[in-house]
């Protein structure tokens, strides 16, 4: 009994360690989560979502297809990779068909 008892305490223990090895490679190789000078890339971030808040048009993902317009387009953009050209030629689009914007 005292075997079974040791082995399932070592069992346990390699069990255990196994999912912190796994948590933290990915949190340092794949999501950048340790190690990374995030402070930064918030800042920068924040300031681009807040220049992308103000569409008037923007719409969540799960409504695209429900919309009552007969033809429109809907742009699909991440707010950490837009550029200031296509925030330009979102703001300034005046075409006939209706064009709605997701941020992901």
């Amino acid at each position: 009994m005292k075997d079974e008892v040791k082995n399932g305490i070592i069992l346990g223990i390699v069990v255990i360690l196994i999912i912190v090895i796994v948590y933290f490679s990915t949190a340092i190789f794949m999501t950048g989560e340790i190690g990374n000078k995030t402070t930064k890339k918030t800042t920068t971030t924040s300031a681009s979502v807040s220049s992308t808040n103000d569409y008037s048009n923007r719409i969540m993902v799960n409504t695209i297809l429900s919309k009552k317009d007969e033809k429109y387009m809907v742009v699909i953009i991440s707010s950490k990779s837009v550029s200031n050209e296509l925030k330009d030629s979102i703001k300034n689009y005046s075409g006939d068909v209706k064009l709605y914007v997701v941020d992901m």
